[in-house]
């Protein structure tokens, strides 16, 4: 950490003189924590206080695409936050129910999990969509490989009941005062999306 600030002047220092590049920024959460926080020790609200004038700069020119990827985006600070600092903020989530049935190649066996699931007279309920679409892709894949051994509607359905109950948005989120899903996390936080 003794580094770190000399670190991050040297980056933004590069990325003052680059042009059309597009930059990742990945769990930038650290770097901008909200300055009242609990959370944010000392060292993190110098960074906070460090990085807003230099993102302000870079943004103001204007030739350089930044994506700033986080789980945490409640977490940053206000000023972060404001309007005009980034263009767009954009909630991802999983693939849809039927973006994920539009792939016929899912798993080792390349199963076509609609196909399969109609074979097996699993009908697709908006429960059974709701399952599905909150997988990640490679949640899906794992579920499709088990889906593969599956030779009835009963197993079927307790195969994707396991797999959803272990999904990401179905996980615990880590460090909440009332504990929470992801999924839950992910609808509170839909109003950052602009």
């Amino acid at each position: 950490m003794d580094g770190i600030q000399a670190e991050a002047n040297h980056i933004f220092r590069m990325l003052e003189q680059t042009e059309e590049v597009v930059v990742l920024f990945d769990e930038f959460d650290e770097l901008v924590l909200e300055r009242g926080s609990p959370k944010a020790e000392k060292f993190s609200r110098f960074l906070t206080t460090a990085m807003l004038p230099k993102l302000a700069s870079i943004h103001k020119r204007a030739t350089i695409v930044f994506i700033i990827a986080t789980n945490n985006i409640s977490d940053f600070d206000i000023a972060i936050r404001r309007q005009g600092r980034f263009d767009r903020v954009i909630q991802i989530m999983p693939p849809t129910f039927d973006a994920k049935m539009t792939k016929t190649d899912w798993g080792l066996s390349k199963l076509d999990l609609g196909r399969t699931l109609r074979k097996l007279k699993v009908e697709p309920t908006s429960e059974i969509k709701q399952k599905i679409g909150a997988m990640t892709y490679g949640e899906c894949d794992d579920f499709a490989i088990e889906l593969a051994t599956a030779a009835s509607k009963k197993s079927a359905l307790s195969i994707l009941e396991d797999h959803w109950g272990r999904c990401t948005l179905n996980a615990s989120v880590p460090r909440e005062k009332v504990p929470k899903t992801w999924a839950q996390r992910c609808d509170a936080e839909a109003v950052y999306t602009r």
